[in-house]
């Protein structure tokens, strides 16, 4: 009956495992064995020896004493590593019924037998199983899990599976291992900029409301070639063949990020130089142009780009907006509504560059100086210098760095963050093939999706034309806003504005409300304040200024309460829930609470920043 019942769930909720898994097959080298305590165990037979996942005689005995090691520690979400028959599992369960679980067995045998001794209906926070077949399957079964987790969990492993399966064990902890860690640092990247993201496209919005944006130039570029010259060392190569094309305008040159300090260093005007980097130490990227004024080359920013980045930028400014500004989204259409086009954020503007070059209708795509990795004992290309960090590796490249292939099949050594850039790159490169993207870094990482040629044979095959380049591409004669559409949005984030303050006020006395219940035991109370609470945060959760500016602020948060909602909504002691509600949305509600009072005087000046570009549409109109 236990068979059928979790067939049935498997096919519901697994149907991957049920093509998989003869569950009337018949196999003899995992064995179910009774023991003294009447309690079966089971064996594995290794054809020269047997071993047993469990006690001998009393397996349940035996679980009880290894899950008590877990008993008094917190957890979000636990993993168990080998599950022979589950008894583990129901003693863990026993004591932490509303904790999340899943469960990962490298024997399908093995897992054939345990799902004929439990029934898996009975266990309501049982989330993800994963069957192992193979190397591969394991490393993908590993990011899978972390994917679906927000990093924070238990691994249990049945200590027996240590030593009977210790080859599948070992390629599952470091693959495990590797997925946390990645997981960990697109966390900590989350972290610093989610926040950030908002603040600067509010404090930036005075210049975007005047700034044109680069899709409108679009005619410009559609069929021309363009190369995107990043920092990477092998740009010390390639000056003279930039010098060359330069001057007689064979192409257009955008220099991505740090790129700008080492072309001005040698004499070289780019046609356009792109930033977006959130930190407020951007502005450092662009220094040498601000301090030598230099006029005429036009900033292409990404709207949620580092506060302070545009202040003293004396040349022309484009803006391009990402997906990680929902103000400009919600406020700025062109004429007749027609939506602006945006580009995916990236770990590297070299990423963001590739994506606002092939939206362009660029063609050829060039990369030069993109090495994403070391070369020559060298990080930057001549002519760049951060504080400390020069073109030299530090010692601290050198401990970090690990091989992957170059261009020419040979191995170079690389970092986590170049590796993740090319990663990036690589998956807008597969939908990218009805162009031609060359990649010509000498001795650079291996990039799938171009072709790697030497940038004078580039020059000679693609580049021949003279003049193909307009000098004034740049020039506008002003944004292209749809100004009603900026005076219906801003008027009606306003309206919700002074809603949300109201709501919050409203929350946070339910909050109280529901504390003062927990202390006096009134769980009857409680109870109908969690219903007026759901009823309230729903409608907290649809105010538009919410969405726009403090959700985003709080993603992370939010994804966190998402995974913690099975905990609190399957608690059944009702004060309990209501402590769990207090704590786990309170903190995130507080938070939020927070970010309202310190982004409000951004706000308010991007307010006025509409205000007067409205005057001004107004004025010119009469």
């Amino acid at each position: 009956m236990k068979l059928t019942d979790n067939f049935v769930l498997l096919k519901a909720k697994y149907p991957f495992l049920i093509n998989r898994i003869d569950l009337n097959g018949c196999n003899d080298t995992v064995q179910v064995i009774e023991t003294k305590s009447g309690h079966p165990t089971l064996a594995v037979n290794h054809s020269v020896h047997i071993d047993y996942l469990h006690s001998k005689y009393n397996p349940v005995h035996e679980a009880e004493k290894f899950i008590e090691q877990y008993v008094n520690v917190e957890h979000n979400h636990v993993l168990f590593y080998g599950v022979g028959l589950g008894y583990h599992i129901e003693r863990f369960v026993k004591h932490f019924p509303a904790i999340p679980f899943s469960i990962y067995e490298p024997d399908i045998e093995v897992f054939r037998a345990f799902i004929s001794h439990q029934n898996l209906n009975k266990w309501k926070m049982l989330r993800h199983i994963y069957v192992e077949s193979n190397v591969q399957q394991c490393r993908a079964n590993a990011q899978d899990f972390v994917n679906q987790t927000d990093g924070q969990v238990t691994i249990i492993t049945l200590p027996s599976y240590e030593r009977i399966y210790a080859a599948a064990y070992k390629v599952f902890s470091e693959s495990m291992q590797h997925c946390l860690q990645e997981a960990r640092k697109m966390f900590q990247v989350r972290h610093a900029f989610e926040k950030k993201w908002i603040i600067n496209s509010l404090d930036n919005f005075k210049y975007t409301l005047q700034a044109g944006n680069i899709f409108d130039k679009k005619p410009s570029f559609e069929g021309k070639p363009i190369l995107i010259v990043s920092a990477g060392p092998s740009l010390n190569e390639e000056i003279e063949n930039l010098r060359y094309i330069k001057e007689h305008k064979s192409a257009y040159i955008f220099a991505v990020g740090s790129a700008i300090s080492s072309l001005l260093h040698n004499g070289i005007i780019p046609d356009g130089a792109c930033t977006y980097d959130p930190h407020f130490h951007n502005v450092n990227v662009i220094k040498k142009v601000i301090e030598e004024k230099i006029d005429s080359i036009p900033l292409i920013y990404g709207s949620t780009v580092g506060a302070g980045t545009l202040k003293d930028y004396p040349g022309p400014i484009l803006s391009v907006f990402t997906d990680k500004d929902p103000v400009a989204d919600m406020l700025l259409r062109r004429p007749g509504g027609v939506a602006f086009e945006k580009l995916e954020d990236a770990p590297s503007i070299a990423v963001i560059a590739l994506q606002l070059c092939y939206h362009l209708g660029c063609n050829p795509i060039v990369m030069v100086g993109q090495n994403l990795g070391y070369r020559n004992n060298s990080y930057y290309a001549g002519g760049i210098q951060y504080g400390a960090r020069g073109s030299q590796l530090l010692q601290l490249d050198i401990d970090d760095a690990f091989q992957v292939e170059d261009v020419f099949g040979d191995l170079i050594q690389t970092n986590w963050s170049f590796n993740t850039m090319r990663l990036s790159m690589e998956v807008y490169l597969k939908n990218y093939t009805d162009r031609m993207i060359i990649n010509t870094t000498q001795g650079g990482a291996k990039i799938q999706g171009t072709q790697f040629m030497n940038l004078k044979d580039v020059m000679e095959q693609y580049l021949h034309l003279q003049d193909v380049v307009d000098t004034h591409w740049y020039v506008s004669q002003g944004p292209t806003y749809d100004f009603e559409f900026i005076r219906e949005q801003s008027e009606l984030l306003d309206r919700k504005y002074n809603d949300f303050s109201k709501q919050m006020e409203t929350i946070i006395s339910i909050f109280n409300e529901m504390n003062r219940c927990v202390k006096q035991k009134n769980a009857k109370k409680a109870f109908k304040l969690s219903q007026k609470f759901d009823s309230e945060f729903g409608i907290f959760q649809k105010n538009e200024y919410y969405k726009t500016i403090l959700k985003p602020m709080n993603m992370l948060q939010l994804e966190w309460l998402s995974k913690q909602f099975d905990a609190i909504v399957y608690e059944p002691d009702m004060l309990v829930k209501t402590t769990k509600i207090i704590e786990k949305m309170g903190k995130v509600v507080y938070d939020i609470q927070r970010d309202l009072v310190m982004i409000d005087p951004l706000y308010l000046n991007m307010q006025r920043s509409v205000q007067a570009a409205l005057n001004q549409e107004s004025a010119m109109i009469n």
